[in-house]
């Protein structure tokens, strides 16, 4: 191997190098805004849903009950 040819391998492989640094600091930034801004949304939403589902069983068994007491009396 020349002198020429590994200077050229080393510049490719310094190159390849920093850009892996650039992709892996974007993909820590886009994890760290999920973490941070959009799970927070989702469980807002999650916590809104198990409301809405809750409120929507008991008026359900509310109007199972007041059938039953009908029909029974």
């Amino acid at each position: 191997m020349t002198q020429e040819s590994y200077e050229q391998a080393e510049f490719n492989a310094e190159r390849a190098y920093h850009s892996l640094d650039k992709r892996m600091a974007l993909m820590e930034q886009s994890i760290d805004t999920i973490k941070n801004n959009h799970l927070a949304h989702i469980e807002r939403d999650v916590r809104w849903i198990k409301m809405v589902m809750w409120a929507t069983a008991v008026g359900v068994i509310g109007n199972l009950l007041s059938i039953l007491y009908m029909l029974l009396s």
